[in-house]
């Protein structure tokens, strides 16, 4: 089975997946492997995979239906490449998946966040950095991986290499343009001069400035949240956060109409509108 997964990881580094897929897709393939190994199987069967799946219970549900995902496409793989004749996976229920609550910034937290990058030791980067991540929903390795070619000063735009090999193009504000320029004049060759860690360090330090619980995620569902909020479309977010599938996007839509409710709560509040003395 191991060299069947081999030929599988060609298959998709010939296909132009990124390092960090493969890598991932190795590591639980591998352990896949060592699993059905220790059950001393010589066919793979449907009740095997579920064993496999049962025995993941300690972990997180989202990384469950994660390896869901990547067992499935390989055994999807191995029926296209004539290995196999049917997948065992055909039959093997999809793990629930979790419900999740996205956090997003205030407006309050952000003029914090803000304030609080121009006290650290590179303010102009900083700011610029914050500016990207919710101006655009940028993702970290996406902000991390620009280069000087990427922007368009004629169109304020900026080209971005998304997951997959996927190229999308979004658009800065006015301020958010004044912010990146202002770093821009003091580039010297790298763009951004800071490393993953370095940067996930200055949003975490940033934050403890400002006295809010921040990662670069968060920016983004921030800006997905003000968005649509603002009165942008489901498919142009959809666009501008690169996502294959409007049912991710869609959990935005849900977020945007809770933080109105709350907002109407406060403006209407049954207690606050009752005709009593305090």
């Amino acid at each position: 089975m191991l060299d069947i997964i081999t030929a599988y990881l060609f298959d998709l580094e010939a296909a132009g997946r990124s390092p960090l897929t493969i890598m991932s897709y190795r590591q639980h393939l591998t352990h896949l492997a060592q699993f059905l190994g220790g059950r001393r199987i010589r066919r793979v069967s449907t009740e095997d995979l579920r064993a496999y799946l049962v025995s993941l219970s300690n972990l997180k549900p989202s990384t469950i239906r994660a390896r869901f995902t990547i067992i499935s496409c390989f055994f999807r793989w191995c029926v296209e490449e004539g290995v196999i004749h049917e997948s065992p996976m055909t039959h093997v229920r999809q793990p629930k998946k979790p419900c999740q609550r996205r956090e997003v910034f205030s407006t309050g937290e952000l003029l914090s966040l803000f304030e609080a990058s121009e006290r650290t030791r590179n303010p102009t980067r900083n700011k610029a950095m914050l500016c990207l991540l919710l101006d655009c929903g940028l993702r970290a390795a996406e902000l991390l991986s620009l280069k000087l070619e990427s922007y368009n000063p004629a169109s304020s735009t900026l080209t971005i290499q998304g997951k997959g090999q996927k190229v999308r193009v979004v658009r800065m504000g006015a301020r958010c343009r004044e912010a990146f320029e202002a770093h821009l004049r003091g580039v010297d060759g790298h763009l951004w001069d800071i490393t993953g860690g370095g940067f996930r360090d200055m949003i975490r330090q940033v934050g403890e400035k400002a006295g809010v619980h921040a990662n670069p995620h968060k920016f983004r569902h921030s800006f997905s949240v003000r968005f649509l909020d603002a009165g942008g479309g489901l498919d142009s977010l959809q666009v501008l956060l690169g996502h294959s599938d409007i049912g991710t996007t869609m959990i935005y839509t849900q977020m945007g109409q809770e933080a109105r409710a709350l907002r109407s709560l406060a403006r209407y509040s049954p207690v606050d509108n009752l005709p009593i003395a305090s």
